[in-house]
């Protein structure tokens, strides 16, 4: 497959097919699952499925990142690439960085009663199934780089702006 287009297939029938506003970089992914709920407990991963598949062209891969809205909840995206060769369904290893579980519900919770509500949300912290859990950016593999052995000190005798400088050298 040498074209630039990336075609999904659902895997499951109520998936969504990711999607992307053109002034947006990330395509929208979102969970798919049979359970009214999925709870994530706290500082653990889960697999979270999608009911997505993909075809994407050899040149590219899809690297997942989190959203804002998730990300700011403490829902974390644990692993990283959907490689232009894999063809099974897409699951989100979704981390759970916080004291108390995530809930992942299908329940709207705009039309349960405030009392339950309040309950709920102490208990939980509370992601929408109908909101895209996490983003995909497509990135060039770049095949066509070329690679070479040499010594580390050849590597360090090419020109660099940064040298060997880590965590924070650069000043910025």
């Amino acid at each position: 497959m040498t074209n630039n287009k990336i075609y999904f297939a659902k895997v499951r029938e109520d998936a969504k097919i990711p999607e992307r506003e053109i002034w947006n970089a990330g395509i929208d992914i979102y969970p798919c699952f049979d359970e009214d709920y999925m709870i994530i407990e706290p500082h653990s991963t889960a697999l979270v499925p999608t009911g997505i598949a993909s075809a994407i062209p050899v040149d590219y891969y899809i690297q997942i990142y989190e959203r804002g809205s998730s990300g700011s909840k403490g829902i974390k995206y644990s692993a990283g690439v959907i490689d232009s060769s894999y063809r099974g369904e897409w699951f989100l290893a979704t981390t759970n960085t916080n004291d108390k579980p995530v809930l992942i519900s299908k329940l709207n919770m705009d039309n349960v009663p405030e009392s339950v509500k309040e309950v709920v949300e102490k208990a939980y912290i509370v992601y929408p199934y109908t909101k895209a859990l996490f983003q995909g950016i497509v990135h060039n593999v770049h095949n066509e780089l070329n690679r070479e052995e040499i010594s580390y000190d050849e590597l360090q005798a090419i020109p660099s702006e940064r040298g060997s400088g880590k965590l924070g050298s650069s000043g910025k």
